[in-house]
């Protein structure tokens, strides 16, 4: 779907490494022109990947063949979608076990809409310890002193249910979170598809807001901080990372993980929820 602008997916992908100033030029210009599938019918969305022709529009931290492969069933609409493996042997990245795609960093303070899909097989194990399935991360301002961060806002999978996670801060570094909050999502069910959409104004401070749908039902609304004061906004990423196989291997008791993802988008602030649901 993206073959023919690969070039310019990849600035998008790539500005992380750039400096401030061409990151946020970037940003403001070229990340909300991304040009869209013939398909999609709205002026608000700036990413779509069904993974219909792959995934070379991600960055990504994969660390074996089998990390993620397109596959031909399940799909939640079209005929692909993507699967993620992470097993407990696997080699490290950046000190972690993960198989992850990621996108660029939207703008500081910035309205984003985001929805994807996720299945979770039938003999998708309850597992003690969590998995990180979608994460939004920060960017510290290293310039600063400041150091790597947990993401201000994640979707994790533990003892059967969606967990989500969210730490805020309105501090220009950041050592300890001011707040945090942990998310009951409810049992998850496996052998299905679940949709989620995310809006999310992102700040540090009063104006944020946070609305969270799952297969079609608001399930969070938050107003308040959602964010670190960070000169730059968070990023993206889908697939699993799962830090216990580091830090607490004996908690978990899993050697694998497998999961599925389909019908990622991302839109501005003047989408709607009907822009970014995952649809058949």
């Amino acid at each position: 779907m993206f073959r023919k602008h690969r070039d310019r997916h990849q600035q998008w992908i790539d500005f992380v490494f750039l400096s401030s100033i061409t990151k946020l030029l970037l940003v403001l210009v070229t990340i909300w022109l991304m040009p869209l599938s013939s398909k999609v019918k709205s002026d608000t969305l700036v990413f779509l990947s069904d993974f219909e022709s792959g995934f070379s529009e991600w960055g990504t931290e994969l660390c074996c063949n089998y990390s993620a492969e397109i596959v031909n069933s399940p799909a939640r609409a079209g005929n692909q979608a993507i699967k993620f493996t992470l097993k407990k042997e696997d080699a490290r990245l950046y000190g972690v076990k993960r198989a992850e795609l990621k996108l660029g960093e939207v703008p500081a303070d910035s309205e984003i809409w985001y929805g994807f899909s996720v299945f979770l097989p039938s003999d998708y194990q309850q597992d003690p310890s969590s998995e990180i399935i979608a994460q939004w991360h920060d960017l510290p301002d290293k310039n600063l002193g400041e150091t790597w961060k947990s993401p201000a806002l994640s979707l994790s999978t533990k003892d059967g249910k969606f967990i989500l996670n969210r730490k805020w801060d309105s501090k220009r570094v950041t050592v300890v979170p001011e707040g945090k909050e942990v998310v009951d999502l409810g049992l998850y069910q496996t052998g299905k598809w679940t949709d989620f959409v995310f809006h999310v104004k992102w700040s540090s401070g009063s104006d944020g807001r946070l609305e969270v749908w799952q297969d079609g039902k608001l399930v969070v609304r938050r107003n308040g901080p959602n964010n670190y004061n960070d000169a730059r906004g968070p990023y993206l990423k889908i697939g699993i990372y799962k830090g216990d196989w580091k830090n607490q291997p004996d908690k978990s008791i899993v050697s694998e993980r497998e999961l599925y993802f389909d019908e990622v988008r991302v839109g501005d602030a003047n989408a709607r929820y009907e822009d970014i649901a995952p649809r058949d």
